[in-house]
C-alpha cells in the first residue's frame, strides 16, 4: 500500500469515527426521548402517537424507528432514563458518605422527595392508564422501577 493509499484510509477512518452509526447517536436518542416525554405528558400514553413524537422531537419517522421499535419501547427507555437520573445522584451521595446515620437520613429524605415529584407521579399515572390495554407495560415498569429500587 502506498503512502497516498494509507492517507486515504486514515481520512476515511476519521470520517467514520466522526459520525455515529445508525441508532447509536446518544444526542439523537436523547432528542427523541425528550420529544416523547413532552408528548406523553401532554397527551398521555394512549393518545400519543409515534407521529406526534416525531414532530415534537424534530426527527423523521424513519429515524425514530431506527432507535425504537414502537411506542412501548420508547416509553420504557424514557422510564429507564428517568430512573437512572433520579438514582445516580443518590448513589453518588452514598459513595461520599462520612457519617452513615446522617447519610441514610439524608438519602431517605431525598428519595421521598424524588419519588413523590410531579414528574414521577405523572409517569406512574401514565403507566397505570396504559396498563389496562397493555398489561406487560405495567409489569415491565414495575420490574425496571419500583421492584429494582
Amino acid at each position: 500500500m502506498t503512502e497516498a493509499d494509507k492517507d486515504q484510509c486514515d481520512l476515511l477512518d476519521g470520517l467514520r469515527r466522526g459520525r455515529p452509526a445508525a441508532g447509536q447517536d446518544p444526542v439523537k436518542r436523547s432528542q427523541i426521548i425528550e420529544g416523547a416525554r413532552r408528548v406523553f405528558i401532554d397527551k398521555g400514553f394512549e393518545a400519543a402517537s409515534m407521529n406526534d413524537i416525531t414532530r415534537e422531537a424534530g426527527v423523521s419517522k424513519g429515524t425514530i424507528y431506527v432507535y425504537f421499535a414502537n411506542k412501548e419501547e420508547l416509553f420504557e427507555a424514557l422510564i429507564e432514563e428517568e430512573r437512572g437520573t433520579i438514582f445516580k445522584n443518590m448513589y453518588d451521595m452514598l459513595d461520599r458518605a462520612d457519617d452513615l446515620r446522617e447519610t441514610l437520613v439524608k438519602f431517605g429524605k431525598v428519595l421521598s422527595l424524588k419519588i413523590t415529584s410531579a414528574k414521577v407521579i405523572q409517569a406512574q399515572r401514565t403507566v397505570i392508564g396504559a396498563s389496562d390495554r397493555i398489561p406487560e407495560l405495567g409489569a415491565r415498569f414495575y420490574e425496571r422501577g419500583p421492584k429494582r429500587g
